[in-house]
């Protein structure tokens, strides 16, 4: 077909055509098809020696793939808003302590004081302090991990304890974020008893869990600590009368509990351990004596 006989809507045609096949510009696929004498077949063999047009293609694809992006990315956030409105404080921009049950409730966390999700969502959404939930923090994360939906966010939720209970770097991550979550406006340290609470809620389930986050490196191979010793150091620091738990002392009783045989009879006096893990590894050893466990 000569261009002679081909009227405009034709032209149109094929050259739409060219651009769908190969994602040619337009004007790529007008100037290919006019060059071939507006042979389609001929014009999509060009397009493959042209180096300009296949370049031309490719930014489009990626600039069209761009914007697809970004309406996906503003829909998204425009549903999160509306999420957010629903529990946010009247007089903030954040959901406040006042609000997050009823949040949290609807993305699937009903037990507030002990399920590991609370944290898991609060670090998700770096939340500042307990109970607050920042409007920016909010859209943003729950964006990033494109979710727009209290049911989307609930099997989220299922996701991160996942990962939580199996993924060392992870379980690491919470954990020490979850330190300064639980501190007092202005405090250095957390108060035992808040320690107590996070401890119980954060580590229960790493060590029942199989495969677990905690991988023990112990000097000889054996186990570290399990739940019957993480018992025995919640009653150590309740007879100790200890009233704060050090960011220090926070952080290092993971690598205690991973390094240090479950026996205690490997143990480095003169290490970089605080004096209260020295104090507790007697009294475990001692424990054990008791309890008729030396052999176990």
């Amino acid at each position: 077909m000569s261009a002679k006989k081909l009227t405009v809507a034709d032209q149109r045609k094929l050259i739409d055509q060219l651009s769908n096949i190969t994602n040619a510009t337009a004007t790529d696929s007008n100037r290919l098809l006019k060059t071939y004498r507006w042979n389609l077949e001929l014009a999509i063999s060009g397009f493959f020696d042209d180096a300009l047009a296949q370049q031309n293609a490719a930014n489009n694809t990626s600039r069209l793939a761009g914007s697809a992006s970004a309406k996906a990315k503003k829909d998204r956030e425009t549903k999160l808003l509306a999420i957010f409105d629903q529990f946010k404080d009247e007089k903030e921009y954040a959901i406040t302590i006042e609000q997050v049950a009823d949040y949290f409730e609807a993305i699937g966390i009903t037990e507030m004081d002990s399920d590991i999700a609370v944290y898991l969502v609060s670090y998700e959404l770096k939340s500042p302090s307990m109970g607050r939930l920042p409007q920016k923090e909010f859209i943003e994360s729950w964006s990033a991990l494109k979710v727009d939906s209290t049911e989307a966010m609930a099997n989220e939720v299922k996701n991160l304890r996942a990962k939580y209970l199996t993924d060392p770097e992870y379980f690491k991550k919470v954990y020490r974020y979850v330190y300064d979550l639980g501190k007092q406006d202005g405090a250095k340290v957390i108060v035992r008893d808040m320690a107590v609470a996070l401890w119980q809620s954060l580590l229960p389930p790493v060590f029942q869990s199989n495969p677990s986050a905690i991988q023990y490196s112990t000097t000889n191979g054996a186990r570290g600590m399990g739940e019957r010793e993480f018992g025995w150091w919640l009653e150590f620091l309740e007879e100790q009368k200890t009233k704060g738990i050090s960011k220090d002392l926070w952080t290092l009783f993971i690598e205690f509990a991973v390094k240090v045989p479950y026996t205690y009879d490997v143990y480095d006096e003169d290490g970089a351990w605080p004096s209260l893990l020295d104090e507790f590894t007697d009294y475990a050893k001692n424990r054990r004596k008791r309890e008729g466990l030396d052999n176990a």
